[in-house]
């Protein structure tokens, strides 16, 4: 491809796009496509960089690399939580939130509100804290013959919640990094 083709092509994506090419650098869906249409280019500017001196194209390489990184940590801080925001939850966060509001309510003799997981299992938003109950069990050294009780989220959140918010202050952190009501 040309680079007048390449140029015929931004102008007619930036004439599709409601805000011109402001959209199109910083949205992920173009960025690929883009990279590909300049496969042909990049082969030929490959073939015609090849003549040079080795330390010039090694030095090309290592700027070539540094502008990767660079683009990669700017799209993962300001282009990623934006268009997948749900999907920079901190597993590890929320779960070590699940299991002390879980020792919280067994401290206090409440059932375990059974929190809707949808934000961290995004493929199966269905999922909630029962399907997760060996694990649960596992992370609270509770053995198989002791029963644990489940509640609920709906009636956690609508009916008891002052009993919960007072007895099960890690409720706050769940709701936080689950982002429920």
């Amino acid at each position: 491809m040309s680079p007048l083709s390449w140029q015929h092509l931004l102008l007619s994506l930036s004439s599709r796009l409601p805000n011109g090419f402001g959209d199109y650098f910083s949205g992920s869906r173009y960025l690929i496509p883009a990279q590909f249409s300049l496969l042909g280019f990049l082969i030929l500017l490959f073939i015609r960089v090849n003549a040079v001196p080795f330390i010039v194209s090694l030095l090309v390489n290592f700027f070539l690399l540094c502008g990767a990184i660079a683009g990669n940590a700017q799209f993962r801080k300001n282009v990623y939580p934006k268009v997948e925001p749900k999907s920079v939850v901190s597993h590890a966060r929320a779960w070590q939130s699940i299991v002390a509001m879980a020792a919280q309510c067994q401290k206090a003799r409440l059932a375990i509100p059974n929190t809707p997981l949808g934000v961290l299992t995004q493929e199966f938003a269905d999922w909630d804290l029962r399907l997760f109950e060996p694990l649960l069990r596992s992370e609270l050294n509770i053995r198989t013959e002791t029963p644990l009780e489940f509640i609920p989220w709906e009636r956690v959140s609508t009916e008891l919640p002052e009993e919960y918010a007072k007895n099960v202050p890690a409720l706050r952190d769940v709701k936080q990094n689950l982002a429920l009501r």
